[in-house]
């Protein structure tokens, strides 16, 4: 789903079964901690491209670093990244379960 919360939040009233059916991706900078949390209440797992074709060249390595770092700490459910993010993918979700 790459719609808005609204259309999706209509979509499941008059359809609670549509849950089952979709999840919600779209690229890091469309997501926040409060429409991961919004979306995520409806039954929906929230999945996030990170990829370095969404950043100007010269920035792509830290932005989508520090995008990852920020899609992991505000709980989304799945990562689709290039391999160039890796490593810190890697590293954050090595910190994140040392600290659960």
């Amino acid at each position: 789903w790459r719609g808005s919360y609204n259309e999706l939040s209509n979509l499941i009233a008059t359809s609670p079964d549509s849950r089952l059916y979709f999840y919600v991706f779209n690229h890091a900078e469309d997501f926040s901690s409060k429409n991961v949390a919004l979306f995520k209440a409806l039954g929906l797992s929230v999945i996030v491209s990170v990829n370095t074709a969404h950043y100007q060249l010269d920035l792509a390595q830290k932005k989508g670093s520090a995008h990852v770092k920020e899609m992991l700490r505000i709980g989304v459910n799945g990562i689709q990244l290039d391999a160039v993010y890796e490593p810190v993918f890697r590293r954050e979700t090595s910190r994140l379960t040392k600290m659960n």
